[in-house]
């Protein structure tokens, strides 16, 4: 096994993008993978399950596809409707999400069956039980298909209520864009929505009816600038689409 030290430079120049920056070393450890990340919250570790796709897959955009847990049948359907619009762009980026029900259920589940790099985000150890628990063979594919399971605590870690925020910083600050279907105006959503301001990550919500409880956190999240408003996912083939919401990725 190898622990992986990563430095990410994103520019803050958005009309002067810059390509992806990181760094590697390698070193033996004789247990789990580890990533050494250079984040916003200071993090030292990041523990990874499975494939590393963040460090094997850094020409891919990141695309992070979070939500409510009380999902609605429309927001279902945007959900699998995103990530089939992603995975039409040339650029096939990788799919990040946490495991929690609803949103983030769909959207890995959709990303798999695209073929789309998956990572989940959890806020417990990565050998310590999957949850929620439902989500179990969920887990066990994303490993299967080549994917991983990311957290930022090491084994033995419950997930209390604190590691969900942190949880929510981690993915957004790995996630060059997060899209958000539907959420309500509180949430881990609206955590990492807020957080992508000190990150650079870019942030896209589906604009819903005043009066669906499931769409006022994205509705606010529009009003206050802190998403842009996503009318056409249709758009999300286009990557020139991607490359205009500044993300940025490796290039020769």
């Amino acid at each position: 096994m190898n622990t992986y030290a990563i430095v990410k430079n994103l520019s803050k120049d958005l009309s002067k993008p810059t390509p992806w920056q990181e760094l590697f070393r390698y070193r033996e450890t004789d247990d789990i993978r580890q990533t050494d990340t250079a984040s916003a919250e200071q993090i030292d570790t990041v523990y990874v399950k499975g494939r590393n796709v963040l460090l094997e897959e850094v020409r891919r955009p990141r695309v992070a596809i979070i939500g409510t847990r009380d999902m609605t049948p429309y927001g279902r359907d945007v959900t699998s409707s995103i990530v089939c619009a992603l995975a039409k762009n040339p650029a096939r980026p990788v799919i990040i999400s946490g495991l929690a029900l609803g949103v983030e259920t769909q959207a890995l589940n959709a990303a798999l069956e695209q073929g789309l790099p998956t990572v989940a985000i959890i806020a417990n150890g990565t050998d310590d039980d999957i949850y929620p628990s439902h989500n179990t063979e969920l887990g066990k594919k994303i490993l299967e298909k080549g994917g991983c399971i990311l957290s930022p605590f090491p084994q033995m870690t419950m997930p209390t209520a604190w590691n969900f925020i942190t949880k929510n910083k981690v993915l957004a600050t790995v996630s060059d864009l997060i899209i958000i279907p539907e959420t309500k105006v509180r949430g881990g959503a609206i955590i990492s929505a807020r957080y992508a301001d000190k990150t650079g990550a870019v942030v896209a919500a589906v604009p819903g009816r005043l009066n669906d409880e499931t769409s006022r956190g994205c509705n606010r999240l529009i009003g206050t600038g802190t998403a842009h408003a996503l009318y056409d996912i249709s758009l999300l083939e286009n990557p020139s689409y991607l490359r205009n919401l500044n993300i940025m990725f490796k290039q020769d």
